[in-house]
């Protein structure tokens, strides 16, 4: 069986010897240190990737946290673990052009990682911002304090303000849907809908889930879906056309749409396509466990004592108000790019 006794280790410039003593005699060996390519030491004083500051900032903070959050580009084996070595060695990469250092790192290799890192980039910047109907422009996403998140369920409208800043929960209610017979005609249900608009708090933007209106839910009858469409309709006319003093601020839509089932799929209350309850992540969240992507917010007493005075199915509906308006948070404003993980069974 092969032994080797070590006797000396030293390090010269870019190379690491080794000095061990095996039954067949001395054995030296010479090994090269994951950044020895002395051809590309041109790079010095230069920018050879053409990137901005910005951009180097980003490929920068990607690959020295690529051992704990993978980068998710095409890169060979090899080089990610050249990468991986000279970050266990060196702690982190602190400019770009110990890149050109790296062995085996061609200038062509260099260029097309950095440009990989940047464009990811981007494309995550895009998908955390079109999951919203219409798209809310820039300057106006620099403006947004409050969100109010909007639920027609099935068994209440509920509502959920939040105050971005503060993190913190400013008032979360609902009103029940009025039984189908009660509203024999289109004006009935517009009154209906102009008494408790006026309870809605005023926020900075609304949201509401996106909805095809086209399709008719098997757990829902006609009458009934209809119903919620009208209110849908009337609510998003009200909030978009009666808060003049949001319109002066903003001149844009106030109500926006989220993709469907987005915020059920972000905290894992999605199966297949059927929404599971959301109650018990809800009771977790006021006992302080908060899922790892949301960012704690506060809520007062008084609010949570509403919540658990009325039944479970109206609680359910509250909930999804709540879910939509912490994943829009979390998606627009504090830019999360979230993997979205099927709900257990």
């Amino acid at each position: 069986m092969f032994c080797a006794r070590l006797l000396k280790s030293f390090e010269v410039d870019k190379f690491k010897a080794v000095m061990c003593q095996t039954r067949f005699g001395f054995a030296l060996s010479i090994t090269a240190r994951p950044y020895t390519n002395s051809a590309n030491e041109k790079w010095a004083d230069e920018n050879p990737t053409k990137l901005t500051e910005k951009e180097q900032e980003l490929v920068l903070e990607r690959l020295n946290g690529c051992m704990e959050t993978p980068l998710r580009i095409k890169i060979s084996l090899k080089n990610l673990k050249t990468i991986h070595e000279f970050i266990e060695e060196n702690n982190s990469f602190t400019d770009i052009a110990q890149l050109y250092q790296l062995q085996g790192f061609k200038n062509e290799v260099v260029d097309d990682i950095c440009k990989k890192i940047v464009k990811s980039s981007k494309e995550k910047t895009k998908m955390s911002t079109n999951f919203l109907t219409p798209e809310i422009p820039s300057d106006r996403k620099e403006m947004i304090k409050t969100m109010v998140g909007i639920d027609v369920g099935a068994s209440c409208v509920s509502w959920t303000k939040l105050d971005c800043p503060r993190n913190r929960i400013e008032n979360w209610h609902m009103v029940p849907l009025p039984a189908a017979q009660e509203t024999k005609n289109i004006l009935s249900l517009h009154d209906y809908v102009t008494n408790f608009s006026q309870n809605i708090p005023p926020g900075d933007m609304y949201i509401m889930e996106s909805n095809n209106w086209s399709i008719l839910s098997p757990q829902m009858s006609l009458r009934n879906h209809v119903r919620d469409a009208q209110i849908s309709a009337i609510l998003i006319t009200i909030l978009n056309f009666n808060r003049e003093a949001n319109l002066a601020s903003f001149g844009y839509h106030n109500v926006f749409f989220m993709r469907s089932l987005l915020a059920s799929r972000l905290f894992c209350k999605l199966i297949g396509n059927e929404r599971v309850s959301s109650q018990q992540l809800v009771q977790k969240m006021f006992d302080g466990e908060f899922p790892e992507f949301c960012t704690p917010f506060e809520i007062s007493s008084i609010l949570r004592d509403f919540y658990f005075s009325i039944g479970k199915p109206l609680r359910e509906d509250m909930c999804q108000s709540l879910l939509l308006t912490l994943a829009c948070r979390e998606l627009l404003l504090n830019n999360k790019s979230i993997k979205v993980k099927p709900a257990k069974s």
